[in-house]
């Protein structure tokens, strides 16, 4: 049985032959974990480039990766991970950027942003985090960063 492996993010994945191994339901979750992990990549940071380049490195036609992306639970984990590391990565400076907003008085802007502002921590508060409006940008961060919870 001839192996291949891929690297995708610094994990390499070592994937089975498919002519041997084509019913392995381990084998194709390999496969999922892999372009999984090439799907949560920066575009401009994916090894390989594009979608068809990876089916010919997971040994697979483009068309199993297309059929991936359509089962719910692949999309759904993509998608849970795709906001995980948007959250941990992101949150905060779109928290700096809406306070700083919100606190300018000759922004033009200022309302919309402490509405928007306002409008999370109320969902926040609904959603039973606490009163995040006591909490600083450091706290804030912190929450999204999970370390709170």
């Amino acid at each position: 049985m001839a192996d291949k492996s891929i690297e995708v993010a610094g994990t390499l994945y070592v994937l089975p032959d498919l002519a041997v191994a084509r019913s392995d339901k381990q084998a194709k979750l390999e496969r999922q974990a892999a372009y999984l992990a090439w799907c949560l990549q920066p575009k401009d940071e994916r090894q390989p480039r594009t979608k068809k380049a990876v089916a010919e490195k997971l040994g697979v036609s483009l068309q199993t990766l297309l059929n991936y992306e359509k089962d719910p639970d692949f999309s759904s984990e993509v998608r849970r991970r795709l906001g995980q590391a948007f959250r941990i990565e992101r949150l905060p400076a779109i928290f700096e950027a809406l306070y700083t907003t919100a606190t300018e008085p000759e922004n033009p802007r200022q309302v919309q942003a402490a509405r928007a502002l306002f409008e999370w921590l109320g969902r926040a508060t609904e959603e039973g985090q606490s009163d995040l409006a006591q909490f600083t940008i450091e706290d804030l961060e912190r929450l999204a960063e999970g370390e709170g919870e």
